[in-house]
């Protein structure tokens, strides 16, 4: 790459924190400061911290959607740790009707993301999203009712759910414990959502 190719890409990147920085601080200006300057690691030198997630399906449909950690402040690094809740099949894992998986570890950044969008973005920015599931790389939680092996049982045939973009240091600090609960709300958009609940450390 020539130098003038690594000064715009620099540019580029700069520009895209720039935005992401604004964005935060116009939207909710004490949950951005904390989001963006609260430590990630565990206070020893060099030591990142983790955060844990359980998940609670208190829906009778199999819950279909990607989960992983990221920072906005970086569009050009890839999500950490992503977990994809399909059909079983390809590496993804099965998340049933009124079942609980986990507790997962996830490496502590500045977001933990239910299907978000961006995170999504990411994913696939940075080519990250080999050999993932297509039908759980959507924006939010699909809920399915079809078994195992029919064309529809990674679709979302019973609803969907909202993203949930839970903020590091605004909402949950590294070494909590989260456990994302889904629900049936006739009153939530798609018939269903995503509680949480944030247990801090010791």
């Amino acid at each position: 790459m020539s130098e003038l190719s690594c000064r715009a890409a620099r540019l580029h990147r700069l520009a895209g924190s720039i935005t992401v920085l604004l964005a935060l601080t116009v939207s909710c200006t004490e949950e951005a400061f904390l989001n963006l300057t609260t430590a990630l690691g565990t206070g020893q030198v060099n030591s990142r911290g983790v955060v844990t997630v359980q998940f609670v399906n208190n829906t009778p449909f199999r819950a279909i959607f990607t989960v992983a950690t990221f920072s906005f402040l970086d569009q050009f690094a890839a999500p950490n740790d992503v977990v994809q809740f399909a059909d079983g099949q390809d590496d993804t894992r099965l998340l049933e009707g009124n079942s609980v998986e986990g507790p997962d570890t996830f490496t502590c950044d500045r977001v933990l993301s239910i299907g978000g969008a961006r995170m999504i973005h990411q994913i696939r920015a940075t080519d990250s999203d080999e050999g993932l599931d297509e039908d759980a790389l959507r924006p939010g939680v699909g809920f399915s009712n079809a078994v195992i092996g029919d064309p529809l049982a990674t679709l979302p045939t019973e609803g969907t759910a909202e993203p949930l973009d839970i903020l590091q240091g605004a909402e949950f600090p590294c070494e909590a414990q989260i456990i994302i609960t889904f629900e049936q709300d006739s009153a939530s958009p798609g018939g269903f959502r995503i509680d949480r609940q944030v247990i801090l450390p010791p």
